[in-house]
């Protein structure tokens, strides 16, 4: 099923973030960054993993309020079609995945899934008539001018984004990345799991006809061995002391970044103030 929700680059990115997948660019600054110190903020209630360069990104909030703008334009716009859009914006989810699943209480709930999110709606884009279809492209064509559908630093190429990947980058060839990742990896061999080595390997392999009780049970041991080998916090402190090196480099520019997305989120929110009636 293709749905509305996938396709807007806000709720693209927001997964990505939370996948934790990371894509590498043939130009990939590979130069030397000296860590800071730095501690990282693990929020277990939201599954938030605040690191230096969050402060200079959208945040959830304001990924939700330029999506609410742009659930307004394709509602208004689509509105003579008959094709009701929901509302997508609760579909953003606080919940980071940078390195996998770590809440225990999720995780013994939902297994790897993510979590329903409470009022929100999908819209199966395969039930749309052949002129629906062409409508809903046309209506896509026109977000440009809508508040919210290009909140800086969302892409893969906004300043935030390439230093972060330089961040992560630099600290998976610091040795104790391995370190802690071998650790959390041994951890679910000794439980009977089979998990390859990568970089960015976050779950053992689930085997085919994997049942719904067999995936939690899995979910759970990958929980646990993460706390008992603290991999979670290592991880995060050690990016984010790359980070807060970056971060000092480039504050006058992330700054400015900063900035930029606040202007956006503003407009946004004025938007949806003036046009939520419609």
């Amino acid at each position: 099923m293709s749905s509305y929700r996938s396709l807007l680059v806000i709720a693209v990115a927001s997964l990505l973030a939370v996948s934790g997948c990371t894509t590498t660019p043939a130009n990939a600054p590979q130069d030397q960054i000296s860590p800071t110190p730095t501690k990282a903020r693990l929020d277990p209630s939201t599954g938030a993993i605040t690191l230096p360069l969050n402060a200079y990104a959208p945040t959830v909030a304001d990924k939700k309020a330029g999506q609410k703008a742009i659930d307004l334009a394709m509602r208004a716009c689509m509105k003579p079609t008959g094709v009701i859009v929901p509302d997508t914006s609760v579909t953003i989810p606080e919940e980071d995945r940078i390195y996998g699943i770590w809440s225990k209480a999720k995780a013994s709930k939902y297994g790897y899934q993510l979590p329903p999110r409470e009022g929100s709606e999908d819209l199966d884009l395969s039930t749309l008539s052949a002129t629906q279809n062409q409508a809903w492209d046309d209506c896509l064509n026109r977000l440009n001018g809508v508040p919210g559908a290009n909140l800086p630093g969302v892409t893969l190429d906004s300043l935030s984004e390439q230093l972060r990947l330089k961040a992560r980058l630099t600290a998976q060839a610091n040795p104790a990345w391995n370190e802690y990742v071998g650790a959390w990896k041994t951890c679910l061999r000794s439980k009977g799991h089979h998990i390859e080595d990568g970089a960015e390997k976050w779950s053992p392999d689930k085997p085919d006809g994997l049942s719904r009780e067999n995936e939690i049970r899995m979910a759970v041991d990958d929980v646990a061995c993460k706390e008992s080998t603290g991999m979670i916090q290592k991880l995060a402190d050690l990016e984010a002391s790359y980070q807060q090196t970056l971060v000092t480099q480039n504050e006058a520019a992330l700054k400015a970044q900063r900035d930029a997305i606040d202007k956006e989120v503003a407009a946004a929110k004025r938007y949806a103030a003036t046009h939520s009636a419609q």
